[in-house]
């Protein structure tokens, strides 16, 4: 299901185009919000520009496929669903945590 849509237009107002750039889809990459065509989630693009303080062009360079305008799309969606992606960090962080106590606690070393 597309997320975001962001509609591009000439100078004739008859020609807009439709572009999606952000989808979610319960049945594919846990539900969350990623860029369309790819397994980025748009917690991962925020995640590296607002703690790794990566630029967005970084972040293409990082994930070749992806384009400008869709890391652009990616940090739009972030900011106007901070809690939601907050949160799916935070859930991602806290099982981190977990898997990393659970092997100290069998006896394997990190991954």
């Amino acid at each position: 299901m597309p997320l975001l849509a962001v509609r591009a237009g000439g100078s004739d107002m008859d020609t807009n185009v439709q572009k999606t750039y952000i989808v979610q889809d319960e049945g594919y990459c846990g539900g969350q919000p990623i860029i369309e065509g790819s397994q980025v989630k748009v917690e991962q693009v925020a995640f590296e520009h607002h703690f790794l303080l990566h630029k967005p062009d970084r972040t293409c360079d990082d994930h070749p496929g992806i384009t400008l305008a869709q890391v652009h799309a990616a940090l739009s969606y972030y900011h106007d669903h901070r809690q939601e992606v907050d949160e799916a960090m935070r859930r991602g962080e806290q099982f981190a945590d977990f898997k990393v106590k659970y092997r100290q606690r069998m006896g394997f070393g990190p991954d």
